[in-house]
């Protein structure tokens, strides 16, 4: 193995340790009904984090991504600084998009209920100085911090994004269906969905990668 490829392999293993860190540090701050929370009746409640299966499913995109040579460079739809995008629809506390920007995403969530998303606010801006929590920042030092926004998943375009999540927002089957229809029309070519507990699996254009892992083809 090349020394360029060791270096690699250390800075990621050392960005998921202090991501793994940095929420453990700070879920265990908080009271553990904090995140208990059914935004509507027909949502459901905030689902815990299955860490294991949600890091192998970003180790294939990002693997994938870089077989394409697509994860380092700038293509349509990038933010001006370069990173591929990350949209986490449904993300309650947040857990999901400080992982993903540990892995080198400019990260997004929806989430409906306010308290949810104050609750994410305060994850992102807990204890971020110093070295300990350097994958929040980009190559040039910048705080790249994920970003929540209020709204309905429903109510959304996710064209824009590279990579979609999505944990079954809806508790009632009829809307997750609609959701995920939404959600599958609008992916741009290129683009990757990983939807958890899904109701619908995407339409035959997307290409199964593995587990819950589907890609867009150009």
């Amino acid at each position: 193995m090349s020394n360029s490829r060791i270096r690699e392999l250390d800075r990621k293993n050392t960005d998921l340790l202090s991501a793994l860190t940095f929420l453990v540090d700070a879920i265990e701050r908080e009271p553990k009904d904090k995140c208990d929370f059914r935004p509507t009746k027909d949502s459901y409640r905030f689902i815990p984090l299955n860490i294991h299966s949600f890091m192998g499913a970003m180790e294939t995109v990002v693997t994938h991504m870089k077989k394409r040579r697509v994860f380092d460079r700038d293509i349509p739809n990038r933010p001006p600084r370069g990173y591929p995008t990350f949209m986490d629809a449904g993300c309650g506390c947040g857990t999901k998009l400080v992982l993903a920007t540990s892995f080198g995403f400019e990260s997004y969530g929806l989430e409906i209920d306010r308290k949810l998303v104050r609750r994410a606010k305060r994850l992102f801006s807990a204890n971020i100085s110093g070295d300990d929590h350097h994958f929040l920042s980009n190559r040039h030092g910048h705080m790249r911090l994920p970003q929540v926004i209020t709204k309905n998943v429903l109510n959304w375009d996710y064209s824009s994004y590279d990579v979609v999540f999505f944990y079954r927002p809806f508790e009632d089957r009829e809307k997750e269906e609609t959701f995920e229809t939404l959600v599958y029309r609008q992916l741009a070519k290129g683009s990757y969905v990983i939807p958890v507990y899904r109701a619908l699996n995407p339409p035959g254009r997307f290409k199964h990668l593995m587990g819950d892992v589907f890609y867009n083809p150009k």
